[in-house]
C-alpha cells in the first residue's frame, strides 16, 4: 500500500500543469475575501473555493501552508495581487495546489516587500501530502490517520507537531528539503529515506520495523523506541540514533557515519572501508 502511496507522491508533482475537476482558476479575492491594510500593502484573508473532499494535499509552488484536522477547507492570506493567483483543484481526493501561471511564466507568491501568500488548509483525513517546491507543509496539533505518506521533493520542510498513525508511514526525501516530526507513534512500519542534503528529526513511538536509509550528506536524528531498527546509510550521510529496540541491523557504506545509543537485545554490522559506526 505505501509504495503505491509513494509513487503518487512523485507522480504529483508531475501533474502541476493538467486541468482537474474543481479548478478555482485563481481566487475570487473581490467576494470572497477581507482586506486589510499592512504598510500600504493591500493584504487579504479568503477562502479559496472548491468542489469535493480531499485527503491528499500536494504543493508545487513557494507557498506555506498550515495544516489542520478538520472539516475541509482551504482559506489563503497574503497581498491581493498574489492571492489571485492562488489555484486549487480537487480532484479524485486529492489537492493539488499551485498558481495561475497564464501571463505570469516566472512570478513568484513573494512580493516585493517580501510578504508571502500563506494557505490554511484542513480536512478530516491525510493520507498524503507533498511539498514539490519552495514552499513548506507544516502540520498543526494532532493528526490522526490510518497510513501516511509524506514526501519533500525539492527545498520546502514538513514539519508537523504530531502524529499518530494506526497503519504504516512513510516519508521521503530528496534534494535538499527538512523533516520534523516533533511526536510520531505508528503502530504498524515506518520509513525514513533521504537522499541529498536533507535531514531528518524525529521522536518515534515505533510498533513495528522501523527503517532509515539515508543516501548523500544529510542527517538522521531519531530518539524514542520501535519493535526493530535497520539502518543503511551512504555516501557522506550520518545518522544518529538513541533508541530503545529489540534488534538493530546496520549497515554503513562509502564515508556513512553512524552513532547509535540507548538499548537493544542484538545488533548486526556491516561496514564498509571508509565507514564509521559508533555504539555508546
Amino acid at each position: 500500500m505505501l509504495v503505491a502511496m509513494t509513487a503518487a507522491v512523485l507522480a504529483s508533482c508531475n501533474s502541476g500543469s493538467t486541468t482537474k475537476n474543481g479548478d478555482n482558476n485563481g481566487a475570487n479575492v473581490d467576494s470572497a475575501c477581507e482586506a486589510q491594510s499592512e504598510d500600504k500593502v493591500e493584504v487579504v484573508r479568503c477562502d479559496i473555493p472548491f468542489a469535493g473532499e480531499f485527503s491528499q494535499v500536494t504543493s508545487i509552488c513557494s507557498l506555506d501552508i498550515y495544516f489542520t484536522q478538520g472539516e475541509c477547507r482551504i482559506m489563503a492570506e497574503g497581498p491581493k495581487s498574489l492571492v489571485q493567483l492562488v489555484k486549487v483543484s480537487v480532484d479524485s481526493g486529492s489537492l493539488m495546489i499551485t498558481y495561475n501561471s497564464e501571463n505570469n511564466p516566472s512570478i513568484n507568491m513573494f512580493d516585493k516587500k517580501g510578504a508571502k501568500v500563506t494557505l490554511y488548509v484542513s480536512a478530516p483525513k491525510l493520507r498524503i501530502a507533498s511539498t514539490c517546491g519552495t514552499g513548506n507543509f507544516i502540520a498543526k496539533g494532532t493528526i490522526e490517520t490510518e497510513d501516511l505518506s509524506l514526501g519533500t521533493l525539492s527545498s520546502g520542510n514538513i514539519e508537523m507537531d504530531s502524529v499518530v498513525c494506526h497503519g504504516a508511514f512513510r516519508y521521503d526525501g530528496k534534494n535538499v528539503g527538512n523533516a520534523m516530526f516533533h511526536y510520531l507513534k505508528v503502530d504498524g512500519d515506518a520509513d525514513f529515506v533521504a537522499s541529498g542534503d536533507g535531514n531528518i528529526n524525529a521522536g518515534v513511538d515505533i510498533g513495528g520495523h522501523v527503517l532509515i536509509n539515508q543516501n548523500g550528506s544529510g542527517r538522521t536524528i531519531l530518539q524514542g523506541k520501535a519493535d526493530n531498527t535497520e539502518i543503511l546509510a551512504f555516501g557522506k550521510s550520518d545518522v544518529e540514533l538513541n533508541i530503545e529496540t529489540n534488534n538493530v541491523e546496520v549497515s554503513a557504506y562509502d564515508d556513512a557515519n553512524i552513532v547509535l545509543a540507548g538499548s537493544y537485545k542484538s545488533r548486526t554490522v556491516n561496514q564498509g572501508k571508509g565507514a564509521k559506526v559508533l555504539f555508546r
